[in-house]
């Protein structure tokens, strides 16, 4: 396992959350 490839994971997971909250706020 890289640690590149974990470090993309979070920052997607946590970047999608992040939409999603923004989405949530807006709409």
């Amino acid at each position: 396992m890289e640690k590149g490839q974990v470090d993309y994971q979070k920052m997607f997971q946590m970047i999608k959350k992040q939409l999603v909250k923004e989405r949530n706020l807006i709409l």
